[in-house]
């Protein structure tokens, strides 16, 4: 074991050592932290070893509490990972990431965990997302709020009182219109020194940065390897938003599922991510006069999640969440009570929660 490794597992306090000197100091990762050279296989087993205990012992949790038993049940959200979702315009992509985003956020909460979530928004603005977050958790449509349709005065004071209670979250919004993934890269770096550990983190959607090559391809590839690398070095878990082009082979085309390669202008994605998930969902296709047929292990009422690709698991493990469109609500059936007059919990935790920030307001 060389110096530093002795003074990271005596030195630094229990359940440090996974992390670098220059990260336990404070100072965010750098291009450097990515070109480390050859190391000695002890180094990667006393890393292991070390991961291990952590886990074992509650310190480091490698896969993302989201609230949604469905995702952490099959080992989705893992650090130090780059998932892209990707799917047909409409299909709810946004309101799958946010509502992890959200779940995320909230169990950090309980818990007083050090550290934030983080989203880069290129195509939505913040207060709009906010909004997003708040229906979801009033299970209210907010569009007739916004056109004044009746007496709106007790979903007004729902929607407020929830963007009050996602405003006490450790929620990091870039609603930035036009941004490279290097000018993302050096925000991440200034709010990672001032806030400290970086949780989970959105970026919605990749066609829209503006990084720029000699190719669209070789563009969306700088784009998304670039957010694999910022996975790895902040040791976190990178949801990407892509959009899908589909097949002319009647095989795929009818079911409208892209499948792994799916993923517009680039097949590089594929390569660059550790998870791949194509949301399919039949629902907002039949709203929006899409002509489809539904596979043999799916079905027409359900949002699909359907996991193309995973590194370090099995692919065959697609799943469904149920989808409210009015309120764009997402939840896991798994939460259902199994009465149907008592509508199910939206996360796991959801009310310790709401309890908690009721408490802190003064609200009892």
């Amino acid at each position: 074991m060389g110096l530093k490794q002795v003074l990271q597992k005596w030195l630094l306090p229990a359940g440090w050592q996974q992390f670098n000197v220059k990260q336990y100091r404070g100072h965010a990762p750098t291009e450097e932290d990515s070109l480390k050279g050859y190391a000695h296989i002890s180094e990667a087993t006393d890393l292991a070893s070390s991961r291990m205990d952590d886990i074992q012992s509650g310190v480091l949790q490698p896969i993302l509490n989201t609230g949604w038993p469905s995702l952490s049940g099959r080992n989705l959200m893992q650090d130090s990972s780059l998932h892209v979702v990707h799917g047909m315009s409409g299909s709810a992509k946004t309101q799958f990431a946010l509502q992890v985003l959200l779940g995320t956020a909230i169990e950090l909460y309980i818990n007083d965990t050090p550290g934030i979530v983080l989203m880069n928004s290129l195509e939505m603005t913040d207060w709009r997302l906010a909004n997003r977050l708040a229906s979801a958790l009033a299970d209210v449509n907010y569009q007739p709020i916004e056109r004044k349709d009746g007496n709106q005065q007790e979903n007004v004071n729902l929607m407020k009182y929830y963007n009050s209670f996602i405003g006490s979250l450790p929620i990091w919004l870039d609603d930035s219109a036009a941004i490279s993934t290097k000018e993302m890269s050096q925000n991440i770096e200034q709010i990672y020194e001032n806030k400290g550990k970086i949780h989970l983190l959105v970026t919605d959607y990749g066609e829209l940065f503006t990084d720029k090559d000699s190719s669209r391809e070789r563009e969306m590839d700088t784009i998304f390897r670039s957010q694999r690398i910022i996975a790895h070095n902040y040791k976190t878990s990178v949801l990407a938003i892509s959009q899908s082009t589909y097949s002319i082979e009647d095989s795929i085309s009818k079911y409208k599922i892209a499948g792994p390669n799916g993923m517009r202008y680039s097949r590089a994605i594929r390569a660059a991510s550790d998870v791949i998930i194509e949301v399919w969902n039949p629902i907002a296709m039949r709203s929006a006069g899409v002509d489809f047929a539904i596979r043999n292990d799916l079905d027409g009422e359900h949002f699909w999640l359907l996991v193309e690709k995973f590194r370090n698991g099995s692919p065959a493990v697609d799943f469904a969440l149920d989808w409210k469109p009015t309120s764009t609500r997402l939840s896991d059936p798994t939460l259902q009570t199994g009465n149907f007059n008592v509508k199910p919990e939206l996360y796991q935790n959801l009310n310790i929660a709401l309890d908690k920030f009721s408490s802190e307001q003064g609200v009892f």
